[in-house]
Formats: C-alpha cells, sequence, structure tokens
C-alpha cells in the first residue's frame, strides 16, 4: 500500500487580498501572504505605469526583515496582520485597521519614510470599516459599530487627537459616500431595530443626522455610490416589492429611475471621473461578472472577463478596468480589464515552479441547488468527498480561491460546496433539510464508497452536527469547527444519534461563541464512558472567524487529514 500523498499547503500561492483603493484610484494597497511571510503591499498607477513597493512584511517564526525577491523599498518595523483592512492614502503611505481581539480596533499609518509605524489611535468597536476621505484634511474616517444598537463616525489624523468621534447613530450604519468635497455630510445606510433600512445623511460637523432617502416606511432604501461633480446617485429600494438599482441627479430637477437594465444582483462599484458610466458587477449564484452602465443613454455593456469572482472595490478609468479578481485556480491578484477586452493580472513574483492549482466545476443539481465541485467527475469514484458548508448563514460559496479546498483537492479528496436558490431568487446555503438530501443523492451516486464527511465552520459546524445526529449512518466522518452553540440549546441532544467520528475545534479566544461552551458540548457528545463514535477535540489559539473558516495553515493540514480518514493527533482536552 502506497504511502497518502503530502499535503500541499496552499498558502505557498502568491495570495493578495483586502485590496484597498486611494481616493483617486492611482494607489492599490493589499495584503499579501503566503506559507511564511505576511507583506503589506503597495502598487502605484501613475502615468508612467504600475511601481510595486513592498511597505512592510514579516517572516512568520523569525524576526521581520528583508524577504529575498522584493522590491527595495521596505518597511520592517513590525508584523502586519493578513486581515488587515487597508487603505492607501495617494502619498505612499497606508492606513490599516486591525482587530486587536476583545472588541479592539486599532488604527495605523505605514509610512515608507518613517522608521516604524505610527498608532493613530484604538478603538472599542465590535466591528468597523474604514472610509477614504474626499479632502486631504484628514487621513480617513472610521465607521464603528459599538454595539447593535449605535455606530460611530471617527475622524482619523496624523496629529493629535488622532481619532474624535463625529456622530453617533441609534443602529448598524453601513456604506457610505460623500456628498461633498469638504467630508463634512456623509451618506450612510441605517438600520435601527423593528424598522427598514432607511438612506440617512451624517453632518460630521455639527454631529446630527437626518433621515436622506427612504420612498415607504417598510421598503429598504439604500444609498449605493454617489460622484461629486455628476451630482449622479445611485440607489437601491424594495418599494415596489421587488429589490431594484436606480439613479437620480442631485439637481433637484428628476425623481428616482430604476431602468429595467438594471437587475437586482447587481452591485455599483465605482464611477468614471466624468459621471458618464458605472461599473456595475453582476452577481450569478457562484459567479460574478462586470458590466459597464451609461445612465443617460441607459445603455448596458458586458466587459469581457474569465469567470470568477471580482472585489468590492475597483477604479474606472476612461474605460479601463482594474479590480480584484479571483477563481477556484487563482489566488486572488488584481486585474486589468481594457477597452479592448484584454484582461491582465498584475505581475507574480518569480520563485519556485508550482504545481498547478486544481480546477473545479459548476454543477446543476436540481431543485435550485448549484455546487461548486473539486474533483470533476472523479468525485464519484474517488475514495473521499467532502460536503462543505458555508460559515455563515445565508452566505454562498464564491467561484474563487479557497485554500481549504485546494489542500483537500491536492490528496484526492472531492469537495461538493453547494448553493441553494430560495423561491424568491436569493441564493445561500442548504437547510438542514437540503444537506440530509445532498447527502442521499451524493451517497446514490457514489455505490459501495464511504459516506460524504460534513465539514463545516461556524453556522455551518452547527448544521454539520445536526445533520449527522438526524440521519446516522449516511455520514462517514463529520468535522466541526467553532459551531454555534447556545446557551441551554439542544445541539448535544441533537447530535446524540450521530455514528461517525467527529472532530471539533474551537479557538480560545472565540468572542462569538466562549470557548467553555465548546467544552461542554465535547462531554456531552463524549458521554461519561466515553462510548459512542470516535471524538477528536482541539483547541487553537484563535478567534471564532479565524476557526471557522479555517483561516490557519496548521489547523487547515489537521482537518485534511481527518476528512482523508486519518485522525488528528490528540490533543490535550481542558
Amino acid at each position: 500500500m502506497s504511502a497518502p500523498a503530502p499535503i500541499r499547503p496552499a498558502t505557498s500561492a502568491v495570495s493578495r487580498s483586502n485590496f484597498g483603493f486611494s481616493p483617486d484610484g492611482r494607489e492599490i494597497a493589499c495584503i499579501r501572504t503566503s506559507a511564511e511571510v505576511s507583506t503589506l503591499e503597495l502598487w502605484s498607477f501613475a502615468p508612467r505605469g504600475p511601481r510595486p513597493h513592498s511597505l512592510r512584511a514579516r517572516r512568520f517564526g523569525q524576526l521581520p526583515g528583508k524577504v529575498r525577491g522584493e522590491p527595495e523599498l521596505i518597511h520592517t518595523d513590525s508584523g502586519v496582520d493578513p486581515r488587515a483592512q487597508v487603505l492607501p492614502l495617494g502619498d505612499g503611505r497606508v492606513l490599516l485597521l486591525v482587530n486587536r481581539g476583545g472588541g479592539l480596533a486599532e488604527l495605523e499609518l505605514v509610512d515608507p519614510s518613517a522608521p516604524r509605524a505610527h498608532i493613530v489611535g484604538q478603538v472599542r468597536a465590535a466591528d468597523g470599516y474604514l472610509l477614504p476621505s474626499p479632502s486631504a484634511a484628514q487621513l480617513g474616517f472610521l465607521v464603528a459599530q459599538e454595539d447593535p444598537e449605535r455606530t460611530a463616525v471617527w475622524r482619523l489624523t496624523d496629529g493629535p487627537p488622532g481619532v474624535e468621534p463625529l456622530v453617533r447613530l441609534p443602529g448598524a450604519a453601513t456604506g457610505g459616500v460623500w456628498l461633498d468635497t469638504d467630508a463634512d455630510l456623509l451618506a450612510l445606510n441605517l438600520t435601527r431595530p423593528g424598522q427598514a433600512v432607511e438612506g440617512v445623511l451624517a453632518d460630521l460637523r455639527r454631529g446630527s443626522w437626518q433621515p436622506l432617502f427612504s420612498l415607504s416606511p417598510s421598503s429598504d432604501d439604500r444609498i449605493l455610490l454617489h460622484h461629486q461633480r455628476s451630482k449622479l446617485l445611485l440607489v437601491r429600494s424594495t418599494s415596489s416589492g421587488a429589490d431594484r438599482v436606480g439613479w437620480v441627479l442631485l439637481d433637484g430637477a428628476g425623481s428616482v429611475r430604476f431602468p429595467d437594465r438594471l437587475c437586482p444582483t447587481h452591485i455599483p462599484l465605482t464611477v468614471d471621473d466624468g459621471g458618464q458610466r458605472v461599473l456595475l458587477r453582476r452577481e450569478s449564484g457562484a459567479l460574478s461578472a462586470l458590466d459597464l452602465y451609461a445612465p443617460r443613454e441607459d445603455k448596458l455593456t458586458a466587459l469581457t472577463l474569465p469567470p470568477g469572482r471580482t472585489g468590492d472595490r475597483a477604479h474606472l478609468n476612461g474605460k479601463t478596468v482594474r479590480v480584484p479578481f479571483s477563481s477556484p485556480a487563482r489566488p486572488p491578484t488584481l486585474v486589468t480589464v481594457s477597452p479592448s477586452g484584454s484582461c491582465s493580472a498584475l505581475p507574480e513574483e518569480t520563485g519556485p515552479e508550482l504545481p498547478p492549482w486544481a480546477s473545479a466545476d459548476l454543477l446543476r443539481l436540481g431543485g435550485g441547488i448549484e455546487a461548486v465541485v473539486y474533483g470533476g467527475t472523479k468525485w464519484r469514484t474517488c475514495d473521499h468527498v467532502v460536503l462543505a458548508l458555508h460559515h455563515t448563514e445565508g452566505e454562498l460559496w464564491r467561484w474563487e480561491f479557497h485554500p481549504l479546498f485546494q489542500d483537500l483537492a491536492s490528496v484526492g479528496v472531492a469537495v461538493i460546496a453547494p448553493n441553494r436558490r430560495s423561491d424568491g431568487g436569493r441564493w445561500g446555503g442548504p437547510d438542514l433539510a437540503g444537506v440530509i438530501s445532498l447527502g442521499h443523492h451524493l451517497r446514490s451516486q457514489r455505490a459501495g464508497l464511504p459516506g460524504p464527511v460534513l465539514l463545516g465552520g461556524g453556522h455551518g459546524g452547527r448544521l454539520a452536527l445536526q445533520a449527522a445526529g438526524s440521519t446516522p449512518g449516511l455520514w462517514s466522518a463529520c468535522a466541526a469547527l467553532a459551531p454555534l452553540v447556545v446557551e441551554g440549546d439542544e445541539l448535544a441532544r441533537a447530535s446524540a444519534a450521530n455514528t461517525a467520528p467527529v472532530l471539533l475545534v474551537h479557538g480560545t479566544g472565540d468572542e462569538l461563541v466562549p470557548v467553555d461552551r465548546a467544552r461542554s458540548l465535547r462531554h456531552q457528545l463524549a458521554g461519561p464512558a466515553l462510548s459512542g463514535p470516535a471524538l477528536r477535540y482541539l483547541e487553537v489559539d484563535a478567534g471564532h472567524d479565524a476557526v471557522a473558516a479555517v483561516s490557519d495553515g496548521a489547523l487547515r493540514e489537521k482537518v485534511v487529514a481527518f476528512c482523508r480518514g486519518g485522525l488528528t493527533p490528540s490533543p490535550e482536552v481542558r
């Protein structure tokens, strides 16, 4: 019997994420991660051509230092967090938003001419995001949700006080578009408990806010994008009973128009300099595409792009588009789409040749189910197949690079990552009945082979345990990563009938599900006599999202080993 194939860590790819665009779109910052290095990367698209700079890097497990093959300009006073949000300022500096845990967000300013990064300030916030400033008087702005019922907008400056609260809104605020060039008037979308979403105007100079866009008390009405020079405003509304994208000119001359050419899945990304064309991302299940829309002509033009997933930030210069892009066999990068239809990506670093990444198929399985499938037709005959459940409720698997799925594919484990379209047309993950139905379908296509392995994190981890207990004997194993466990719930009882081996992983720093709940679940699943199916319990030093999404390479290796029929090392159980 031959030895099992070694796991090829997908982090050995040049993988860029967390893209940020400067206000004029000429600088683009991103974080590049690989097996050993996390680097903050800045690309300048000035007229003389793109120039890369590596501003800040860390070699994991070693002291910061220059990484071989990087550009000369480098800033290495400390490591960069791979999950940090990035905002290039257009002058070579980059603003970082780093989650320090415990509800603490830290703002850092990286300047290649300074010996070390400058800490702008810290803010207590459960969640937050950066907004570029239309004025050079400040670095940018932070929209921070302090709790489920309050959001604050902070001004960020490189001098005292660094971070300054300007206005607080009663609810959860999202979005953010500027209606002036002085950074005084900011339009946001506000969700208050028990109320529909409405567009509001925050006056940052006065510290006040007022309603701005609401077509009916019961409709969700959002402000999406605004172009200063042309006064073009793009909105989304459900006032007609259907989700529609529309536009209006803020000159008082007309009402909101909802063109039939714009579909509910269109998401405006950016407007060109003259306000004549809008770049739209069009969603279609796991896939996305790009369209150019001319509002005054009501003309929609599809752009040529390989099948994949585009990001939520972009720059449109004339007809040239720069946008983040990924596909199952393509780690995230930045692509440039030209008027001729050609598409080119950022040049990659030279290095050791890597075997090609596994490609995927998109299968329609009937009943409104589509699935991203790694393994091609071999999923019907290979020894192990994984049914992957998304870690966020209501979210769907995208047609993009997924390190865990690549690691599974590299050792011959097929992956089925399903999405379900509801009767209302909305895509998301399958419910418990849908998971069980998929399990029976996969089993029927693989006669004589082991049943599917359930694999899910967060919401998907809870769903995996419920499915394993609801249909014992259908599954060959179940991996639940940071499953959602609520105080006093019946998850352990719902899983009690399971007969398949279980891998249960939880983070000691989980801020959503305290680790004590996972420990209690572990003891309930094992029983007082440690009878029943084999149970492996593992604790890692990480938060909820990191475990649920399996973002750590070491954890991925353990999960892959479990899914291909091996057992993870027995950890110390607290």
